[in-house]
């Protein structure tokens, strides 16, 4: 039997980070939020693919400021 493997993408966009797990989008504004969203789809670094958009990067591009959208990614991936 194989093991479902998830798909995480994360972007920018309008000011949020923007999460999408196996083509469902999400919005989120805190780690908080990221952290929920998360779990409740049973994401791990262990059974995920998980990937950054350049507009995470370069997100006070879209009206973030420098560096926020990789911080709340980052502290959310470690909570979980």
């Amino acid at each position: 039997m194989c093991k479902r493997v998830n798909n995480v993408f994360f972007s920018v966009s309008n000011s949020n980070v923007v999460c999408n797990i196996n083509e469902e989008e999400t919005v989120v504004k805190t780690v908080k939020q990221l952290v929920t969203l998360l779990k409740q789809n049973n994401i791990t670094t262990n059974n995920s693919n998980i990937f950054c958009s350049s507009s995470v990067e370069f997100c006070e591009e879209d009206g973030m400021l420098a560096g926020t959208a990789d911080v709340l990614i980052d502290e959310a991936l470690v909570s979980i």
